[in-house]
């Protein structure tokens, strides 16, 4: 289990340099430019996985400069005899472990014949989990000074100018102590993994990216095209809408309003009440007396005047129920015992004279409610809640990512204003959304070797982009966008709900990502795969 101290920074935080942890290469006599392809030595590490580290540069314009260290892990093929290549594996984030990812899933996410044919490699992208330098700010203690007292996003001006002020001193903090997070870029993260795919020699690059790998599926498509063999990505984001949105547009719109998560959520939430509705009391038990969505409503805008306290000296705020409820659109598996949560709740916050013996039901459901708060994820289908020591470091390297990848105001009154007229676009959602990436208003380190676009050179062998269509957080516009910006791109429409198809498992859809990894088939166009069980299903 996560500390309350971990718990707590991955529920405030959408999502200190190590003494030695560069290392300068060793001069050449030849003025060779090119970097070096790592050498990777393969250890067991239990369960029939190997681990292995590789170096590659911190800046590649000055690639025999200081090294850095990436973690990777993998799941050998099962039949070496026709083993096809090598599957790299970015589970999202920024932020998400590969290593831990493929660890955890590789053997339940990939089909014996995918996993027959292919290593199923994960690896931590640079400051990431076992790779070093890890990203991290500042300590414990000063990051909860920092955001201890915050709410889960702001939605008045006094919490706005408070959020501000502490993403700018953390901000400050990484500029001063983690100078290397300038290099934390999604464009240095794709050169890294095209060292990768040559160390374990592969001719071109099989790959796997959920969620925020899909930016970086994308911007390797774009700096590699001719290096693709097969590259899914699934639960897409909008590239050009996460870099700098149309001309003029990154002035006044910040990248987390660009690319659409806030009206993705909300079009999910209008699914879970009408679903919720439609399954009844029986079936769903935040239905009991009908209008669901008018039920939420009424229990979110009294948590906004009226908390409700817990035995722990915690309360359910406004800012604590719709973050949690956006983190539960995320898994549709959770909606049912998550409605139950709702409807204790509300029994409590609304009592009646047959209800007022449901208190204690009401601060156990609660105090789960609240758990689920913790954990809620952002962009990513791994959640940051069982990362090490020291807590700050998916903060930071969601800060170092986003705001080296993205274009944004840089103002705190841009931000509020745009997270003010996302609020009324998507309502509950659209200031949770704009607030999640406001550290990129103050973010003072450069971006060294970012990427901007464009996302749109012919590949090699075709993309397989998939979305699901009520998705919270990348949302099916996403998958359009990238499909049609891509020469030669496929899309495959999951018919579901949730954050990415491993939320919505269909059998369709796996077929099809099978076909694809390996024979280098595309479903045929316009294909729509079902969720095989769809939410509040007995």
């Amino acid at each position: 289990m996560p500390s309350p101290l971990r718990r707590l920074a991955v529920l405030i935080v959408p999502l200190a340099l190590l003494a030695g942890g560069l290392v300068a290469a060793p001069a050449t006599a030849t003025g060779a430019r090119a970097p070096a392809v790592p050498n990777l030595n393969w250890t067991p590490c239990d369960d029939g996985f190997e681990c292995a580290t590789a170096t590659v540069p911190l800046d590649y314009a000055r690639p025999r400069g200081p090294s850095i260290s990436i973690a990777l892990l993998r799941l050998p093929a099962a039949d070496p005899a026709h083993r096809i290549g090598s599957l790299f594996v970015n589970p999202g984030g920024p932020g998400g472990s590969g290593t831990e990812s493929v660890r955890a899933r590789a053997r339940t996410r990939y089909s014996d014949q995918v996993r027959a044919r292919f290593d199923i490699v994960g690896f931590d992208p640079r400051f990431v989990g076992a790779s070093r330098p890890l990203a991290t700010c500042a300590s414990d203690e000063e990051f909860l000074a920092l955001y201890g007292d915050l709410p889960v996003f702001p939605i008045t001006a006094a919490e706005e100018r408070a959020t501000h002020r502490a993403n700018a001193r953390y901000d400050a903090l990484c500029a001063r102590r983690s100078p290397f997070l300038a290099y934390a870029s999604t464009a240095n993260v794709a050169r890294d993994l095209d060292l990768l795919r040559q160390a374990v020699g592969d001719r071109k690059l099989n790959y796997v990216g959920y969620s925020y790998g899909s930016v970086l599926g994308q911007t390797y498509a774009a700096l590699f095209p001719n290096k693709v063999r097969s590259l899914t990505i699934d639960g897409v984001l909008d590239a050009r809408e996460w870099s700098t949105g149309s001309p003029g547009e990154s002035r006044r719109v910040p990248f987390t309003v660009r690319i659409g998560s806030a009206p993705g959520a909300s079009a999910t939430f209008q699914q879970f009440t009408g679903l919720c509705e439609k399954a009844g009391p029986d079936g769903c038990a935040f239905a009991a007396g009908g209008q669901v969505a008018a039920k939420f409503d009424r229990l979110a805008q009294r948590l906004k005047v009226e908390p409700f306290a817990l035995p722990d000296g915690s309360s359910i705020t406004y800012s604590v129920l719709v973050g949690t409820l956006l983190g539960v659109l995320y898994q549709p598996a959770q909606w049912q015992p998550f409605a139950e949560e709702l409807q204790a709740v509300y029994s409590a916050v609304f009592p009646t004279a047959a209800r007022a013996e449901a208190t204690d039901a009401a601060r156990a459901a609660g105090t789960e409610l609240l758990s689920r708060a913790r954990s809620a994820p952002r962009w990513t289908t791994t959640s940051a809640a069982d990362a090490e020591p020291p807590i700050d470091s998916g903060a930071a390297l969601f800060a170092a990512v986003t705001c080296s990848d993205s274009v944004n105001p840089r103002t705190e009154r841009a931000w509020a204003a745009a997270g003010a007229r996302e609020d009324r676009r998507a309502p509950y959602f659209g200031r949770a959304w704009t607030w999640a990436g406001e550290n990129c208003a103050s973010w003072s380190l450069p971006g060294i070797g970012r990427y901007l676009g464009p996302y749109d050179r012919a590949t090699s062998s075709p993309v397989l982009v998939i979305g699901n269509v009520y998705d919270p957080a990348t949302p099916y516009s996403g998958a359009r966008a990238a499909a049609a910006a891509i020469p030669g791109a496929r899309l495959l429409t999951v018919n579901g709900y949730g954050h990415t198809s491993l939320a919505a498992p269909s059998t369709c859809a796996r077929a099809a990502f099978d076909n694809y990894l390996i024979n280098g088939r595309t479903p045929p166009r316009g294909t729509v795969c079902a969720q095989d069980v769809a939410p509040f299903t007995p």
